[in-house]
């Protein structure tokens, strides 16, 4: 276990497949490992805004994207961090590898692209002709397919394809603040109101899982698959969960008590890190 000081949460991670590692904490604070996670460290003189997402660009090399249009470039795992210009003036909330390019979407439509992992940045353009001044929450990328999400909408691109905006099936979409691509190509959502959604062709569906005993709702808050697993964080605890024509859930037995409130899963290398 890993602690922050008590009102403090960990909110995002990355980790580039060779013992480097980003961890960002809600304060704006990031800490960094360069040993798979066994040992880690405050960064100094790291990105001086709140830090809205990392992502991994190569060994030892990280990209973080925040508030204020603010991009910090390391190639040495967090160690030392150089500012990147984008021109934006908007906040970005989501980073990450689209095709060979970075990618970074955020406020009223704000999205650039990098060539240069993260060095220099300019307009993506490769938007869905709708989005115009949509805030833009989420990216998530998995083999070829593309899916963004925002305030009260998400699109998904398939190999190249044209992008499709997802109609919700029932009450709104809401803002979407997590986008996870199954195996099996599999689409989920979780939304800030802690619902939880599928794609289903065309459409986004929201997925009704039995609440726990004792228990009356379950709020979602994120969802990850790793290791032949779909694990989720919920307001319940971690749950190992199938999501299917008959969704069902199983509490994970974690290997350690853990006190804190979970907040997010990311997988990594055959490890999966619980944030809290």
């Amino acid at each position: 276990v890993v602690a922050v000081p008590e009102g403090l949460a960990f909110t995002g991670a990355a980790f580039d497949g060779q013992g480097g590692g980003l961890v960002l904490v809600s304060s704006g604070a990031v800490l960094r490992t360069s040993d798979g996670g066994a040992s880690w460290w405050l960064v100094v003189g790291g990105p001086a805004r709140a830090a809205a997402a990392v992502a991994a660009a190569g060994p030892g090399r990280f990209v973080v994207v925040g508030h204020g249009a603010e991009v910090q470039v390391t190639t040495d795992a967090g160690v030392s961090w150089t500012a990147a210009e984008t021109g934006l003036g908007r906040s970005l909330t989501a980073v990450g590898l689209v095709g060979d390019r970075l990618v970074a979407v955020g406020f009223r439509g704000a999205a650039v692209q990098s060539a240069d992992s993260g060095a220099t940045w300019s307009p993506w353009t490769d938007l869905p002709a709708d989005v115009g001044t949509t805030h833009l929450t989420a990216l998530a990328v998995a083999e070829g397919r593309v899916a963004l999400g925002g305030i009260g909408a998400a699109w998904v691109r398939e190999a190249q394809g044209a992008w499709v905006r997802l109609a919700a099936d029932g009450p709104t979409l809401g803002e979407v603040r997590r986008l996870r691509w199954g195996t099996d190509g599999a689409l989920v959502a979780v939304t800030a109101t802690g619902a939880l959604w599928r794609r289903d062709g065309v459409s986004a569906q929201v997925v009704t899982v039995p609440p726990p005993p004792k228990a009356e709702t379950v709020r979602w808050l994120d969802v990850v698959s790793a290791g032949g697993r779909t694990m989720a964080v919920t307001d319940q605890g971690v749950v190992d969960v199938t999501i299917s024509d008959k969704p069902d859930w199983l509490r994970a037995n974690l290997s350690q008590g853990v006190s804190a409130t979970p907040t997010g899963l990311h997988a990594s290398s055959g490890r999966t890190w619980l944030l809290g």
